[in-house]
């Protein structure tokens, strides 16, 4: 399980606020002592994991961030993590081109917010946004990597933004999912997103490395509001394929079947 905001204050990230790195710095030591206290090195909050076969890397998109101003696009996560993210996804490429590569993260990649720039080289206007989406620099260094290795079977896996959706990402030549769980328990219905927030269906373009790519997103918004998401990877026919369902307290089992 990794820190959010909520250990915090809402939409923490660096800046100039009176108490803003005593906030991170409480909230980081409650992490390691009730989340985290059978971790023996209690070093970086970002760690990698194998579940039920499965590899996954479980990042820190919260308190590694770096400031962010008009003039500074800012990082949601900084440089060590982001190298040891996309170490681990040429490993995992390495052992099995076609199997599903978990990447777990309290921030949503995608789909952005509506009204954005249709460049990820543009950072006006993103200042407002608190996942992936505001921050544009790391939003293209992640997915131009991707796209420049080819890496395949890239599923991120989040849950901020009390709004349960299941996105298809084509970028490049390479086939990505975005799962975003709704929130457990979410009495307030001002505090929650609503599709309308998001770009359901868009292609944006961005640079990576002297190129231009293009990412091709398509969302679905199951009707779950209170609840949460299982994901059973499967083979058939030698394809890849996500058993999706989202668990609603007060909505119909929502299932959905999607090939990587």
């Amino acid at each position: 399980m990794m820190p959010d905001d909520h250990e915090m204050i809402d939409n923490w990230e660096p800046g100039f606020k009176t108490k803003n790195q005593q906030w991170k710095d409480e909230g980081l030591k409650a992490y390691w002592q009730y989340q985290r206290m059978d971790d023996p090195k209690k070093n970086d909050v970002y760690i990698t994991q194998t579940v039920c076969g499965f590899a996954l890397f479980m990042a820190d998109s919260r308190t590694d961030r770096t400031l962010r101003t008009a003039n500074i696009p800012g990082h949601i996560m900084g440089r060590e993590q982001l190298q040891a993210l996309q170490a681990w996804l040429l490993t995992q490429q390495s052992k099995d081109a076609t199997a599903p590569k978990f990447v777990a993260c309290a921030a949503m990649v995608l789909p952005r917010h509506v009204g954005l720039p249709p460049t990820l080289s543009a950072a006006s206007g993103c200042l407002s946004e608190d996942a992936w989406d505001g921050y544009p620099n790391s939003l293209a260094a992640l997915l131009g990597f991707i796209a420049e290795k080819e890496i395949s079977g890239v599923v991120f896996l989040s849950r901020d933004a009390h709004l349960g959706n299941v996105t298809e990402v084509t970028v490049g030549t390479v086939k990505l999912v975005s799962i975003h769980a709704p929130a457990l328990y979410a009495p307030f219905p001002f505090a929650n997103a609503k599709p309308s927030d998001f770009a359901n269906d868009e292609t944006f373009t961005f640079p990576y490395k002297n190129q231009s790519y293009a990412c091709t997103v398509s969302t679905q918004f199951p009707p779950a509001e209170d609840g949460f998401v299982t994901v059973r990877p499967f083979q058939k026919d030698a394809v890849w394929r996500l058993d999706i369902q989202m668990h609603g307290v007060k909505t119909p089992l929502w299932s959905q079947q999607i090939n990587l």
